[in-house]
């Protein structure tokens, strides 16, 4: 079972998240919108998996005497961890982003596998 591990909203906003459970694998879809798929990290680490959006903030043309009336849009960096368990293998993830979703597949595991390091993965 995947679980949420709290939550780090930072200065971009939040990751609205759903996870879902099909017949041997999970799949997690995440909101990125405005993000690049060179700007976010996925990284499987002891169990845990990490998702890191870097969002720029956007510079203003209108000069010195220019002032935001409402800023809404957010800059800055985002990221969600969920424990999947240990025996998940780096091997086991994939994940794409299409229009502002990123889908992450996670194949539920077969057999345990011990002593997993820290690595990341690419994002299609």
């Amino acid at each position: 079972m995947i679980q949420s591990v709290g939550t780090d909203f930072g200065n971009a906003g939040y990751m609205r998240t759903d996870i879902k459970e099909r017949s041997g694998q999970y799949l997690i879809e995440m909101e990125c919108p405005g993000y690049n798929r060179e700007n976010i990290q996925a990284q499987l680490e002891k169990g845990y998996l990490t998702i890191k959006a870097l969002k720029n903030q956007e510079i203003a043309d209108g000069g010195e005497d220019t002032r935001y009336i409402l800023k809404e849009r957010r800059f800055g960096e985002m990221k969600r961890t969920f424990y999947v368990g240990e025996e998940i293998r780096h091997e086991d993830i994939s994940a794409s982003l299409k229009d502002g979703i990123l889908s992450i597949i996670i194949r539920k595991p077969e057999l345990a596998v011990e002593g997993e390091r820290r690595k990341l993965f690419e994002i299609q």
